[in-house]
């Protein structure tokens, strides 16, 4: 056995503390919980978002769009704010595959 010492915020823990009580867990058993699925995962078991809600690449992709639009290259232009909205949130391979 060993142990493990994280640094975090007190406000972060006390909240995460709080969340963990109502689903009848400790900070303890999920760290364990987490590094057991990374194991069986192989990886990171959860999706990895930006602070906008985006994968990294899906982020890219919307950084990389709106760069060229202000340069005045490949401005897309949509119907209505949802079909803003579904490119906003596609996949970047689906949004290159679309592209092809």
């Amino acid at each position: 056995m060993t142990t493990l010492h994280v640094r975090l915020d007190d406000k972060r823990k006390k909240q995460a503390q709080k969340i963990l009580a109502q689903l009848g867990l400790d900070l303890s058993q999920v760290v364990r919980l987490f590094i057991h699925q990374i194991c069986i995962t192989d990886g990171v078991p959860l999706q990895i978002l930006t602070e906008n809600g985006f994968s990294v690449d899906e982020e890219e992709v919307l950084l990389h769009d709106a760069q060229a639009a202000r340069a005045g290259r490949a401005v897309k232009r949509y119907k209505n704010v949802d079909d803003l909205f579904r490119a906003a949130y596609a996949t970047a391979d689906d949004r290159h595959a679309a592209q092809i």
